[in-house]
């Protein structure tokens, strides 16, 4: 089953942004997996979802779109609010090692602005999911 060929869109929007953001720096390693499986199975709307296979999907989109051409997908959504979900949960992948590195933020701003987001609002969710997580380490 490939990405965005199902009634599942607003899902596979998330899983594609996600995995844009752990693959950021090349490589993607069991932990980040298992991260992005974690955040996925605590919301409901992924109740009952395959997410190897939504992962394995995700690969396969990239591989044959291309890395900066992925983030053209984006464009099609139309919802303000899973624009701002999408963007969201992309951060917090990002955050899943405390830190937002450099490729993170560079993908984080090419989704916000594949998007058509403001600036405002892709400031005030790095803050949101920063202090999150940064209320683990006190």
């Amino acid at each position: 089953m490939a990405l965005f060929t199902k009634q599942h869109d607003n899902e596979d929007y998330i899983v594609l942004a996600m995995f844009l953001m752990v693959s950021s720096d090349a490589s993607i390693d069991e932990r980040e997996l298992l991260g992005l499986k974690g955040i996925l199975s605590s919301l409901p709307r992924f109740k009952g979802f395959n997410f190897e296979e939504a992962m394995i999907d995700a690969k396969t989109f990239i591989i044959e779109n291309g890395f900066k051409k992925s983030f053209d997908k984006f464009k099609e959504i139309r919802s303000e609010e899973m624009k701002k979900t999408v963007l969201i949960l992309a951060i917090e992948a990002s955050m899943l090692d405390h830190i937002i590195t450099d490729s993170e933020e560079d993908v984080i701003v090419d989704l916000s602005h594949s998007m058509g987001l403001d600036d405002e609002i892709l400031e005030r969710a790095i803050d949101v999911i920063s202090w999150k997580y940064s209320l683990d380490e006190h």
